[in-house]
């Protein structure tokens, strides 16, 4: 045999082997593995292809059907949807349990080579349709120094209608809209660019007026609203207004955790006044917070628009470094992703955007979402509820509503939902609803959120519910800045939700805003049974946690580096407390779950033997009691004038135990330099068991790490 043939049936053979059990290798140049079924997604694609490599499909729901095809003949190898690089539009994709693969089979949606995969709800609007305003109507109520700036699209040019676009609606926690019978309740169309969401045209263009004075508390059970007295700065700005009637107001009207907006239903310019249209729930305060939006002549920063719905234009200036971007503007009203009992899919490395609803809704079980981003829409991200469901390395931003909410798990039994929100980078949302719109919510049992980062947002931004969750080593900052009576992590009102860890986080620059003075971690109105360990609070304007009379909470080992108060804990359900009226309500929380069955005596011991007897309401037994809690090596760097220093009240030294709690003026002399390391303590505290916090590991990870 020559040295040429020996070569070429070695090659050969190399070739085979390589190509049998490693099926994607440099040598036979596939994309994609032997032992799967594949389809092909391009935008150049047609959907009378079949789906290949060569032929692939041009939209997502002919390769859903393609899938569904697949698994109804009987599932033998994975199934993969490989999308190139486009812009995909869509209304809605509706999964079925027709459409899950298996634990072993599973089906996966995912980008293939480079470029963004989107499915998007929204009508992209080109830069160059933007022209300059000519008409001199219109130039006359903008302002001189804004007239060159301001662009005007034709939105009939690019193929939208009032029904497209609709009319604007009223939103806000403590919105009575609903209750009216013209058309109130709705989802905004909304504009973005270069991903950023846009403003609609408002005065003040940041931050919050003040009202000066309540004339009129208006009539709460006919919904017939107050009137306001405004400075007469604003009343100036009012007089320029050319239509009035289509201005709006978002206010604080009474609290900085109930947000809403409302026409406005009259001006009194004589007597320097407005009138909304709709009735604040919770009333008016003189010294309540506002601005007015959709207003023609306040379009006069970068970054506002106005929609004139009567001649079908949209106005705006546009950000400098966006110029030269496409805009997007919201249209579907549905949910871009929805299924029921759809299990064992994943998606991987998409964007979905541009609606003018929640994004992502699903209930089944072993799904995943890793890559991901989810942006600019009106509502929630992703919402799963379901056991094993896993939200990996996702980008979410912009949202109107919050971030990734993950409900699974039975409390009666206490067995874990395993969902988790990890690796996640999750900013710029509550951006339309600016109350309780968290960036990562868990409800249920056994759920995780770990090394997320989390920031630029309003209001809270964790939370959970239920039992056995873990929260831990995210990197919270830059958040609450809007309200005082609210907590980065914020929990409220539950006896029940015992074995939760809120555990390793960092907590950074909390709050912020003049005479705002939330909390870093907030445990309101009752809630038991938590334990907060490890966590770092930095520069939070107010408490750095906050009890509100909970009882069984583990408080240890936790750093604060702050001007203001480390820990308050009150006794607001104690008989003779500020709400003692109260306590019913929190101790029907107990009938929620089966807290003395054997299991969960077992688990929770502290939890069975509560009272529930008034009578006993001077007993550290008695369920409303701030009692069996431990507050203890907690380590405290600030003013040693600090207001509040400690705040614990008398009833919880009595009922709970309060152990060494270390406060020190100087950074410096307890931290090792440039580090949350302590150093070795004086010799006073030789008792204080300092566990060193881990906070190298808090925040993101590589997102090519294994998921752990």
């Amino acid at each position: 045999m020559s040295k040429k043939t020996f070569f070429l049936k070695v090659m050969t053979a190399v070739f085979f082997l390589t190509s049998v059990f490693v099926p994607c290798s440099w040598l036979t140049g596939c994309s994609n593995k032997v032992n799967e079924t594949a389809y092909y997604v391009s935008p150049k694609g047609s959907d009378e292809n079949d789906g290949s490599k060569n032929k692939p499909f041009a939209t997502p729901e002919k390769a859903v059907e393609a899938v569904r095809e697949t698994i109804a003949a009987g599932l033998n190898k994975p199934v993969t949807v490989y999308f190139h690089a486009g812009d995909y539009r869509l209304s809605n994709i509706n999964f079925t349990e027709a459409d899950s693969g298996t634990a072993e089979y599973p089906v996966t949606y995912k980008a293939y080579g480079d470029g963004d995969v989107i499915f998007n709800g929204g009508k992209t609007l080109a830069n160059e349709n933007f022209k300059s305003v000519t008409d001199e109507a219109i130039l006359a109520r903008l302002k001189d120094e804004v007239k060159d700036k301001v662009k005007v699209l034709d939105l009939k040019a690019e193929g939208l209608t009032l029904e497209d676009i609709g009319n604007l609606y009223a939103i806000g926690s403590a919105s009575t809209a609903s209750k009216y019978d013209d058309d109130t309740v709705g989802n905004n169309c909304e504009l973005f660019w270069n991903d950023v969401r846009l403003t609609v045209a408002r005065y003040p263009n940041t931050g919050f007026n003040r009202f000066v004075e309540v004339i009129d508390e208006g009539d709460k059970e006919n919904l017939i609203a107050g009137t306001l007295k405004v400075d007469s700065q604003t009343l100036a700005e009012m007089k320029t207004w050319q239509e009035p009637e289509k201005a709006w107001i978002f206010g604080y009207f009474m609290f900085n955790w109930a947000d809403m907006t409302t026409p406005v239903l009259s001006m009194d310019f004589d007597n320097a006044t407005v009138t909304p249209k709709y009735y604040s729930s919770y009333g008016y305060k003189d010294d309540g917070e506002y601005y007015f939006f959709n207003i023609l002549e306040e379009l006069d920063a970068e970054g506002e628009y106005y929609i004139d719905r009567d001649n079908m234009l949209l106005y705006v200036y546009p950000p400098e470094e966006s110029k030269d971007k496409d805009a997007l503007m919201s249209v579907s009203t549905d949910v871009l992703i929805t299924g029921e009992n759809v299990s064992n899919v994943t998606f991987e490395q998409i964007q979905f955007k541009g609606v003018r609803n929640d994004v992502i809704k699903l209930t089944g079980d072993n799904n995943t979402f890793r890559d991901c981003k989810v942006m600019n829409s009106y509502g929630w991200a992703i919402g799963i509820t379901g056991t094993n469901n896993l939200v990996y390395g996702c980008e979410i931003a912009y949202m109107g509503k919050g971030g990734v909410n993950l409900k699974g798990g039975d409390r009666d039994t206490l067995t874990p939902g395993n969902n988790v929100i990890e690796n996640c980078y999750i900013h710029h949302f509550e951006e339309i609803y600016r109350t309780y719109q968290q960036g990562a919510f868990v409800v249920g049992c056994g759920n995780k959120i770990i090394h997320n980062e989390i920031a630029y947002a309003p209001h809270c931004v964790l939370s959970y519910s239920g039992n056995d969750h873990l929260i831990a080593y995210n990197y919270i900052h830059d958040v609450v800045y809007e309200s005082s009576d609210a907590g980065a992590l914020y929990v409220g009102g539950d006896l029940t939700s015992f074995g939760t860890e809120v555990k390793y986080n960092l907590f950074e620059n909390i709050g912020g805003t003049e005479g705002k003075y939330p909390k870093a971690i907030y445990f309101d109105d009752g809630m038991s049974g938590g334990t907060i360990y490890g966590n770092i609070v930095v520069n939070c304007s107010g408490n750095a946690i906050n009890l509100g009379g909970g009882r069984s909470l583990m408080v240890k080992n936790n750093l604060v580096i702050s001007d203001n108060s480390p820990l308050f804990y009150d006794d607001r359900f104690y008989y003779e407390g500020w709400a003692a009226h109260n306590a019913p309500a929190l101790i029907r929380t107990l009938d929620r779950v089966p807290y003395t069955s054997d299991l969960w005596k077992e688990r929770f011991p502290a939890l069975a033997s509560v009272s529930r007897d008034p009578e006993d309401y001077l007993s550290p037994d008695y369920a409303a009691n701030p009692a069996y809690s431990e507050i203890e090596n907690n380590i405290f760097i600030g003013k040693k004038s600090a207001k509040n220093f400690w705040d614990i009240s008398d009833i919880v030294y009595e009922f709970s135990t309060i152990g060494i709690n270390y406060s020190y003026a100087g950074r410096s002399e307890i931290l090792e330099d440039g580090t949350y390391t302590v150093k070795e303590l004086p010799i006073f505290l030789n008792n204080m068991k300092w566990e060193q916090i881990p906070y190298t590991e808090i925040g993101r990870y590589d997102t090519n790490s294994d998921v752990k």
